[in-house]
């Protein structure tokens, strides 16, 4: 999910199948592990970057942090999400 999505970010020159890779990537992991915290993070990165909707990816984060509340990715996603909603502080 993470690759798909950072090469998304880096080069939009394909766009619309990085989009599609990276959706297929976040269903799969989904599908494999929901409830990981790894794969809870990716989906938010993918969410936050591909789908452009860093408020959602905050509402699946708070959620993930409320099983695991101390884990960094969770942490460094939902900082993510905040600074692509203009939240710099």
């Amino acid at each position: 999910v993470i690759a798909h999505m950072a090469l998304f970010n880096l080069d939009n020159t394909g766009a619309a199948g990085r989009r599609d890779a990276a959706r297929r990537a976040a269903a799969r992991a989904t599908a494999l592990a929901p409830a990981l915290p790894e794969v809870e993070a990716a989906v938010a990165g993918y969410t936050t970057y591909v789908q452009k909707d860093p408020t959602r990816a905050l509402a699946l984060l708070a959620d993930a942090r409320a099983r695991a509340p101390y884990n960094a990715q969770l942490l460094r996603r939902s900082a993510f999400a905040e600074r692509a909603r203009g939240h710099l502080e």
